[in-house]
């Protein structure tokens, strides 16, 4: 542990990365190399690897709070929960392809396709299925109880639900889309920019034209910031929702393809890129002054 410290004290000072004291850093992510769940604890430049809370597994989508996940695992796919994640229930995906899951904020709800359909999972192992869009849908965001989803489709934007899936107007071509607890709206990347969705309609956030590649993005806990992974200048922009205005701008060395909030932790983001490294986890803090730090993957 201390040899992963001085190396990660070293590789910051050498980037011009801050050492400031933030606190400690805790949350869970899918590790693929070792094919587990497992933690992430330390400090900020000396974060690590922990142990394994779950094992064996093939893919894993974990909920916010880190209490649940849904894994891909021996031949099936798996809801866990409970203390380390320990407790495991079987659900009926088909066990060709998982795309993933887009989890309510509240923790307590999953959405994920199954045939081309939208199904929900509660933590109560109770699957619901939602209305299908009449497009294949691209991406799924969940709002906060898991009683509507936004999804992305080559057709625009749906709010789905058990009942229907109503287009929302003003919006062609979206990109990914996150939920606003704080605010109470989703917000979405275009190709003007990112923007909100109210009352079933497309509200730009002001100033529009962004000249660059948004490919993520993600919310603080109290709304007052969006934090956008620009592919095209490497970079992540910080934005006032309210204004529209960048407050913050973080570099980066490469560009980021995706960018969300770290399970199990507040104001921590994990960011992915094209092409995975076996080595790193990339964390954005936002606790302070933002900035970006790796936790090594060995």
């Amino acid at each position: 542990m201390r040899r992963w410290l001085a190396l990660a004290i070293g590789w910051a000072q050498l980037h011009g990365q801050e050492m400031e004291w933030r606190g400690p850093v805790a949350g869970l992510i899918f590790d693929a190399p070792s094919r587990a769940i497992r933690l992430i604890a330390g400090v900020p430049g000396g974060a690590y690897l922990g142990a394994e809370l779950a094992g064996n597994i093939d893919e894993a989508s974990i909920a916010p709070n880190g209490a649940a996940a849904i894994v891909k695992a021996e031949g099936g796919y798996f809801l866990l929960q409970g203390p380390n994640l320990a407790n495991r229930m079987r659900i009926g995906l088909p066990e060709d392809k998982f795309e993933g899951a887009a989890w309510s904020s509240n923790s307590q709800a999953a959405v994920l396709m199954r045939n081309g359909n939208p199904v929900k999972i509660s933590t109560g192992g109770v699957e619901t299925r939602m209305t299908a869009p009449p497009a294949a849908v691209r991406s799924i965001a969940v709002n906060g109880d898991g009683s509507l989803a936004l999804a992305s489709t080559a057709d625009g934007l749906f709010e789905i639900s058990e009942a229907a899936a109503v287009p929302v107007a003003g919006l062609s071509a979206p990109g990914p889309c996150v939920y606003g607890e704080a605010a109470g709206s989703f917000y979405c990347l275009a190709a003007g920019g990112p923007g909100r969705v109210r009352n079933l309609a497309w509200e730009p956030l002001p100033p529009t034209g962004f000249e660059t590649d948004l490919r993520a993005l993600a919310v603080s806990p109290d709304g007052r910031r969006l934090y956008l992974a620009d592919a095209g200048q490497a970079r992540i922009l910080i934005l006032d929702p309210a204004s529209g205005a960048t407050t913050a701008e973080v570099p980066l060395a490469v560009a980021a393809e995706g960018l969300s909030g770290l399970a199990g932790a507040t104001s921590l983001y994990q960011l992915t890129w094209r092409r995975e490294s076996p080595d790193a986890v990339w964390l954005l803090d936002t606790r302070r002054s933002p900035s970006v730090y790796f936790v090594p993957g060995q």
